[in-house]
This record gives structure tokens, C-alpha cells and sequence, in this order.
């Protein structure tokens, strides 16, 4: 039961991410929402580690406030992903040419693919060997990471990229 209204919720982040997506997105700089998204779920995904450690775990006889804690953090990060996806599946159409776009989508959609399992085998490894908390802090960590790599190419990304930057962008994709 408790994983059906996890589901549950999950979807329901999902369905409501794009009315978050209104007109203010469209006044406000593409890259800084971004770049504000993800620092905001590498938090959060860091915070997840508290769920786990003993000062949840005892409290009460059935774990609902580790569950409840749990809910609502994925509830808040699947909406925040769902506004960035959005954003960045603009930036895709954007950008990607029309005679390329179902190539790269298609490698895209492969990489993505591919990513997954590497990564449940990875971190399936980690949780056997460490504790859980370290492994989502660790998780947390790359995330944080990430952005911080690609911090001045995600701030540079504008709503509509000028024809000049349109073009530079459209060659450094087909390289």
C-alpha cells in the first residue's frame, strides 16, 4: 500500500510539474532556472540521507516519518526535474537543427538508456559496501557536481539565442 501511494504521488508530481512552467519562466534567463533547479535537487537528494540514519529510523514503531520525509522530498524533486525537463526539451528543439534532431534524439535516448543500468550497477554496488547514507550523499554530491562543471554554460543559455549563438551552438552540436 505504501508503495502504491508513493507511485502515486510521484505521478502526481509529474502531471503538475508543467503548471509551474508559466509566463514568469518566460521573462526569466533559461540557464539561471536551470542552474537553480539542479543545485536545489542536489540538496535535496543529499538531504534524502537523514531518512536513513538512526534518529529517523527510531522514531515511532512503523517508519511512517521516514516514509512521509521520503515522499515529500522525491514529491518536491520529481517536480523540480519536471519543470527542467520541460525547459531543457525546449532548448533541444531550439537548437538541434530539424534535419538532425531525430539523431540526436536517438543517441540522446540511447546514452540516457545505457546510463541506467551502469548506474544501478554502480550504486547497487555502493549500498552493499557502505552506508546508505554516504551512497545518497555521494549521489547528491555529483549532482552538485555537475552543475558546478557546467556552471557558465548553463548561465550562459538565454531564453531565444541570438542567430550568432544559435549558429556557434549548432556547430559544436554536430561536431
Amino acid at each position: 500500500m505504501q508503495f502504491g501511494i508513493f507511485q502515486t504521488v510521484l505521478t502526481a508530481s509529474i502531471l503538475l510539474a508543467p503548471f509551474f512552467v508559466t509566463s514568469k519562466l518566460k521573462n526569466a534567463k533559461l540557464g539561471n532556472i536551470l542552474t537553480k533547479s539542479y543545485i536545489i535537487i542536489a540538496l535535496l537528494v543529499t538531504s534524502l540521507a537523514l531518512s536513513t540514519t538512526p534518529l529517523f529510523l527510531n522514531i515511532g514503531s512503523n517508519n511512517l516519518v521516514p516514509y512521509f520525509y521520503i515522499m515529500i522530498i522525491v514529491f518536491i524533486c520529481v517536480l523540480i526535474v519536471g519543470v527542467s525537463n520541460i525547459i531543457v526539451i525546449t532548448l533541444f528543439q531550439k537548437i538541434v537543427p530539424l534535419e538532425y534532431m531525430s539523431r540526436v534524439s536517438t543517441v540522446l535516448g540511447l546514452m540516457v538508456t545505457i546510463a541506467i543500468p551502469v548506474r544501478q550497477m554502480i550504486f547497487g554496488f555502493l549500498y552493499d559496501s557502505i552506508n546508505t547514507s554516504l551512497v545518497i550523499v555521494i549521489n547528491g554530491g555529483i549532482i552538485l557536481f555537475g552543475v558546478l562543471y557546467h556552471y557558465k554554460n548553463l548561465k550562459t543559455i538565454e531564453n531565444e539565442p541570438e542567430s550568432d549563438q544559435l549558429e556557434e551552438i549548432q556547430e559544436e552540436s554536430l561536431a
